[in-house]
């Protein structure tokens, strides 16, 4: 399971802690989905990974972000705003 490496990454003069397993995963999970990605998308398949909640997961997908790995972009469904998010590298 995630959680064996952690790391530190330079974000926005910030220096960040984060488990290199799960944000590896996120990127590759966004990266290799063949279609937009929501944040619940993320969570719900991160936490079946790690087998912890998907509230838990969140800051993972901020992390990723933080690290210059996926960016988000804005879409409109049935005149609703959503967030989806495209992998950078």
């Amino acid at each position: 399971m995630g959680g064996v490496g952690t790391g530190y990454f330079i974000a926005g003069g910030d220096i960040f802690r984060m488990e290199i397993d799960e944000v590896r995963y996120v990127h590759e999970l966004v990266r290799t989905h063949p279609g937009e990605m929501t944040r619940c998308d993320i969570t719900n398949a991160l936490a079946a990974y790690t087998g912890s909640s998907n509230i838990a997961m969140r800051h993972y997908v901020w992390k990723a972000q933080a690290a210059g790995l996926i960016s988000p972009a804005r879409r409109f469904v049935d005149g609703q705003s959503q967030r989806v998010f495209y992998p950078v590298q």
